[in-house]
């Protein structure tokens, strides 16, 4: 699995950081500095919670933004920013791999294309499970450790 993989796909809010506390998430450093020499990293963040301005300051402003190569905030259609991903480092959704804690976003999206799904399975959202709308993940996490067992 892992030698046909280009890309990752991170989610932010839930993923990375704490929205409500603008913290990141503990090993989150350790495990992107481990990813990006590896593989190209790629943020996409749906900004609900606040404009996508003030994320996208956020994002630039934090101790991670050096590992990734793009990052893509907008305030609706993140599936599009998803397939933006996809055509700007001409990759096919078999070489990537989408984390994201909401199996509605990113796993549901990356299931759909023939993508990786990591579903990091914590937080808010660890209630909210896949069904048959979004598909099953690939892998299920419980700490975004796991990824350097994985890849």
């Amino acid at each position: 699995m892992e030698n046909k993989i280009k890309l990752f796909i991170f989610d932010w809010g839930g993923t990375l950081c704490d929205l409500k506390t603008d913290i990141i998430f503990k090993n989150v450093h350790e495990v992107l500095s481990y990813l990006s020499k590896r593989y190209k990293l790629v943020l996409v963040s749906l900004a609900v919670s606040e404009s996508s301005q003030i994320r996208s300051v956020k994002i630039q402003n934090s101790e991670i933004a050096k590992f990734f190569t793009q990052i893509i905030v907008g305030d609706k259609g993140k599936d599009q920013m998803y397939e933006k991903v996809l055509v700007d480092f001409e990759v096919r959704p078999e070489e990537v791999v989408v984390v994201d804690n909401q199996v509605v976003y990113g796993i549901k999206w990356g299931n759909s294309k023939g993508a990786t799904t990591v579903w990091l399975k914590n937080g808010e959202f660890e209630n909210d499970l896949p069904n048959s709308e979004t598909g099953m993940p690939s892998v299920t996490i419980n700490n975004i450790l796991e990824l350097k067992e994985l890849y």
